[in-house]
């Protein structure tokens, strides 16, 4: 990850047709600021991919360092219709050393195909940090998502009401259940484009 110069100042609402750019990340940014993380809770904002990609980075910002803490990455898919499971497992990514601060990333090889997804972060041991979060938790729904060559963070885009878990400790479930709502703020994970 280079370091941080901000976001290319173009908006893109991938839809269908829309090509997702080689080597750029992908990050849903409004209003950033920093949420005080709670140890093995999930605060996350869905994200729609329109066409098959293949990601090999996923990342955080962490705003504010927790000692001897983690945050673990990952990916989960939105189940469509009616079930008791809510979202299936896509990828467990590991964790990153949230006791300093700044821009954290992982090396992955995921393809992706169209669907809702929810790239989520969680803090695990220690002090909890302060996570880059999303500030428009209860923004209007339709994801955007930004464009960028490099990982940092700044303004722009929309969100939409945050689904909550808790008590995630250690890898991460194979399934998550119908999530609880919060009006927290979501922490902000990107993902780039191989």
């Amino acid at each position: 990850m280079s370091p941080q110069r901000g976001l290319a100042q173009t908006e893109l609402r991938h839809r269908s047709g829309d090509i997702y750019r080689a080597g750029h990340w992908y990050v849903h940014t409004a209003e950033l600021g920093t949420q005080g993380a709670t140890d093995g809770r999930i605060v996350v904002r869905p994200t729609e991919i329109y066409s098959s990609i293949q990601i090999d980075r996923i990342g955080t910002n962490i705003a504010t360092l927790g000692a001897s803490s983690t945050v673990r990455l990952g990916i989960y898919q939105i189940r469509t219709g009616a079930a008791a499971t809510f979202a299936d497992l896509i990828l467990d990514a590991g964790t990153v050393d949230s006791s300093t601060t700044g821009d954290k990333e992982i090396t992955i090889a995921q393809a992706l195909d169209p669907g809702i997804y929810l790239f989520v972060a969680v803090a695990q041991g220690g002090t909890p940090p302060g996570i880059r979060s999303n500030n428009r938790a209860n923004a209007p729904s339709g994801s955007s998502i930004m464009q960028q060559t490099a990982f940092g963070l700044s303004g722009g885009g929309s969100g939409s009401r945050p689904y909550v878990w808790n008590s995630v400790t250690g890898a991460l479930a194979a399934t998550l259940p119908g999530p609880g709502s919060a009006g927290e703020h979501p922490y902000v994970v990107g993902f780039r484009v191989a």
